[in-house]
């Protein structure tokens, strides 16, 4: 498939009206010929754009992010790294955040691949006061692709297991949703995971190897 993505169309507040403690997990994998170029992996903003809401980025040097945005329609924007991925490997990433403008340090959020912490750091950042997450609209929802037209942000992968809650997760419940590299389900509680309650968006596209999207075909 080329230039495959999924457009999720206009959310209600599940999503949008999440603006400081989230959390948010999945799997996904890189084919070899998709790194060293930037992805989108999913988008929830209010403007064709990349500057409102926040979404979860690969960039360049592969190299997974949060990226959260204000309202303004300004290009403020703050941006969290982890360390870099490789090629044919599937990542368990869970980001946990408070989504304060504030943002410098990374104590107000973590990445974990595969259940152990990244080296995070805060990088393009372009506002110096603090701000938060704020939305123009409704958010829309998008997996592939930015809602400003791009064309060099189709890479391919695979995903599945993509959750949003709207809390900061512990890590009893992060070590239970990672489940020893096994896919768990998340939308009923199951041992030491115990926030199926605040769950607020949830696509397991649980096939064999997980959905496909942008230029590699499973």
């Amino acid at each position: 498939w080329t230039d495959d993505f999924i457009d999720c169309g206009t959310t209600d507040s599940a999503i949008s009206g999440i603006t400081s403690n989230i959390t948010i997990a999945f799997w996904i994998r890189f084919p070899t010929g998709t790194l060293g170029s930037n992805s989108y992996i999913f988008v929830s903003n209010s403007i064709d754009d990349y500057f409102t809401g926040f979404n979860i980025y690969k960039d360049s040097a592969d190299k997974i992010s949060i990226l959260v945005s204000d309202a303004g329609n300004d290009n403020d924007y703050k941006r969290i790294k982890g360390d870099a991925v490789s090629a044919d490997t599937w990542y368990f990433v869970a980001i946990t955040s408070d989504m304060d403008g504030s943002f410098d340090t990374i104590g107000n959020t973590t990445i974990l691949y595969n259940n152990s912490a990244t080296t995070e750091t805060a990088a393009e950042s372009s506002w110096a006061d603090t701000k938060s997450v704020g939305y123009s609209g409704s958010g829309k929802t998008l997996f592939g692709k930015s809602l400003k037209q791009d064309p060099d942000v189709f890479a391919g992968f695979e995903i599945k297991n993509f959750a949003i809650w709207n809390v900061q997760l512990d890590s009893d419940n992060l070590t239970a949703i990672y489940n020893g590299g096994n896919f768990l389900s998340l939308k009923d509680d199951s041992g030491e995971y115990t926030q199926s309650s605040n769950l607020r968006a949830y696509w397991e596209f649980n096939n064999d190897k997980g959905y496909t999207i942008g230029n590699h075909s499973i």
